[in-house]
């Protein structure tokens, strides 16, 4: 994998702005678990490509592995409407962690239309999401 990372660093020296290359490299640190590197490379591709969705959620995962509850709220929020229920209760998690409570509710709630079982009043997903480890 070490060679991967200086290879792809190799061909950004050439060509700094290729956001599908850096993307890459950002992704290839992220399995080595070299997430302070991926975290900084994420940042790069997004200041290029701020809308680049696969990015953001490349970035929401490097921040919750990172314990970074607000950068997990920065990534994910803007893509709440795609993510998968486990995601979607991280970003719950993480909005709560951060005090971002209006966040925490919506995106539980977008859970729990996935989990219709669950109970939905605004004091029972704040608890079940207190609750849940």
């Amino acid at each position: 994998m070490a060679d991967a990372v200086v290879a792809l660093r190799e061909a950004l020296a050439f060509s700094p702005d290729n956001v599908p290359l850096r993307l890459h490299l950002s992704r290839t640190l992220l399995d080595a678990g070299r997430l302070a590197e991926a975290a900084a490379e994420l940042r790069e591709v997004l200041a290029r490509a701020p809308d680049h969705a696969e990015a953001r959620m490349a970035a929401g995962m490097c921040a919750q592995k990172l314990g970074d509850h607000g950068g997990v709220v920065e990534n994910w929020w803007r893509l709440r409407d795609e993510l998968d229920p486990e995601d979607l209760r991280d970003l719950a998690r993480s909005a709560l962690r951060i005090g971002a409570r209006e966040k925490a509710q919506t995106a539980y709630e977008r859970r729990s239309e996935e989990h219709t079982s669950e109970l939905q009043s605004p004091c029972n997903l704040v608890c079940r999401l207190l609750l849940e480890k």
